[in-house]
C-alpha cells in the first residue's frame, strides 16, 4: 500500500495528511491566515481537512478559525466535508454544545458550527495527562452523518492525546441534490409581524392540550412560509 502525502508547515509544528494512492487527490489551496491548515479534496465530491488550534491562540487566529469554517461550508456546500480539529479548548461539553464558562472563542465556535449545520462526532476525552481532567480536545466535524465508529488508541510518540481512527460510512449517506435553506436570507422582520398574534386568545381554544396548541403554531409559521 502506498501513499500520496499532503504537508502544511507554516508555523513550528505542521500537518500531514496520507491519502491512499488509490484514492483520486489533490491539494485545495485556501487563503486564509489562520496557523495551521490543510485542506485536500477526494474523488472530486469530498473536502477532508486538518486544522490545529493553539491552546494560547489569541481572539485574531480564532476568528481567522470561523471565517475558514463558514469558507468552507459556503464553496463545497455540495460535497462531503470531514475535518478533524484540534481544537484545545475544555470548556465545550459536547453532550449538550454548552459551555461551562462562557467562553467567547467557545460560544463562537459552537454558533460558528450550528450557523453552518455541522455536526461534531467525538463524545468521549481524547486528552488526559497526570491528575488533569480528561476532556475532549480533538474533533471530528462534519455536514453529513456519515460517521459511524470512532476509536480511541493509545497516543502515538510523546502525545498526550489520543489517536483516532475514524470509521465513516461516505457514498451511502451521501445526496449532493438536497437543498439546504440559506437563513441568511430570511425575511424576519416579516414574520415577526406577522407572528405578532394575541396568542392567548388564539390557543385559549385548544383547552390547554399541548398537543393541539402546538399544531396550531405550527399551521401558522407553515402559513407564512408558503
Amino acid at each position: 500500500m502506498t501513499y500520496t502525502v499532503m504537508i502544511s508547515k507554516k508555523n513550528s509544528t505542521g500537518i500531514l495528511i496520507y491519502v491512499d494512492t488509490c484514492l483520486c487527490s489533490i491539494l485545495v489551496n485556501i487563503e486564509s491566515k489562520l496557523g495551521e491548515n490543510l485542506f485536500i479534496g477526494i474523488n472530486y465530491d469530498i473536502i477532508n481537512g486538518s486544522v490545529y488550534r493553539s491552546p494560547s491562540s489569541e481572539d485574531g487566529n480564532d476568528d481567522e478559525l470561523y471565517k475558514l469554517i463558514n469558507y468552507i461550508s459556503d464553496e463545497y456546500l455540495h460535497f462531503i466535508i470531514v475535518v478533524v480539529v484540534d481544537f484545545n479548548c475544555s470548556d465545550i461539553r459536547w453532550g449538550n454544545w454548552k459551555t461551562v464558562h462562557n467562553n467567547p472563542s467557545s460560544l463562537k465556535f459552537l454558533n460558528t458550527l450550528l450557523g453552518n449545520f455541522l455536526l461534531q462526532y467525538v463524545d468521549s476525552p481524547t486528552r488526559g495527562r497526570g491528575s488533569d481532567v480528561p476532556r475532549i480536545l480533538d474533533l471530528v466535524i462534519s455536514n453529513k452523518e456519515i460517521v459511524t465508529n470512532i476509536e480511541h488508541l493509545a497516543p502515538l510518540g510523546k502525545s498526550d492525546h489520543s489517536l483516532l481512527v475514524v470509521t465513516t460510512n461516505l457514498h451511502e449517506q451521501k445526496d449532493v441534490s438536497a437543498p439546504r435553506p440559506n437563513y441568511n436570507k430570511g425575511q424576519y422582520d416579516e414574520l415577526r409581524k406577522f407572528l405578532d398574534i394575541v396568542w392567548d386568545s388564539l390557543l385559549s381554544l385548544c383547552k390547554n392540550d399541548v398537543e393541539t396548541m402546538w399544531n396550531v403554531v405550527k399551521e401558522k409559521i407553515l402559513e407564512i412560509s408558503q
